[in-house]
């Protein structure tokens, strides 16, 4: 499995520069894995969700330091075709 982490910010320090993910597992078709920063503060998450050969269903709950409670995220992804070359 292959995770890609898109996080806007810029400068030394940012999230993208400290993020750790763990115990990460695949089968029949689902997945979940942890991950937690440090810098320039505290997150951790949990994600879990299914994939298909055309889609791809994840929920993600999100909590940093200092945030009033905790961040939750959905994405349902449907495949529309080979990419350009």
């Amino acid at each position: 499995m292959k995770i890609m982490f898109s996080i806007l910010g810029e400068g030394r320090g940012h999230m993208t520069q400290a993020i750790a993910v763990k115990d990460m597992v695949e089968n029949a078709g689902k997945f979940s894995y942890k991950m937690a920063c440090t810098k320039p503060q505290k997150m951790d998450g949990t994600v879990q969700g299914s994939f298909t050969q055309t889609g791809m269903n994840m929920d993600m709950t999100m909590a940093m330091d200092g945030m009033p409670g905790p961040m939750t995220q959905s994405i349902t992804a449907k495949r529309v075709g080979d990419c350009a070359q």
